[in-house]
């Protein structure tokens, strides 16, 4: 019975020093892959930065190519406008330097 209690007592030290060496092995593989874990989400950060940082410099460029172009679009129009107004008052002027009946007969379908 002594032997049988020195083999199994042998038996258990042997199996507690295997589990603790593996305990000892996951901790460690735990600990890296802990490691790399935290290193990914730094570089993920990162990533995400650079990409809103981006994001919004396309964005300030958009708006102000838009602002450029209702600046040019406003320019364009007004000088159309311009144009039409001084058109119209040209046509008026002649219209009624010319007969009287003329400048009824063009009011009626001016402006169109």
């Amino acid at each position: 019975m002594v032997r049988q209690y020195k083999t199994m007592q042998s038996t258990m030290a042997l199996r507690i020093h295997l589990l603790e060496t593996n305990l000892a092995h996951m901790q460690v593989q735990w600990e890296t892959t802990k490691a790399k874990l935290e290193e990914t989400e730094k570089e993920k950060a990162d990533l995400q930065r650079k990409y809103d940082d981006a994001v919004e410099k396309w964005k300030g460029k958009m708006r102000d190519m838009e602002q450029k172009y209702e600046g040019i679009l406003i320019e364009a129009m007004d000088a159309v406008a311009g144009k039409v107004g001084t058109s119209s008052s040209q046509v008026d002027q002649e219209l009624r330097s010319g007969s009287t009946s003329e400048y009824r007969q063009a009011s009626r379908v001016w402006p169109p």
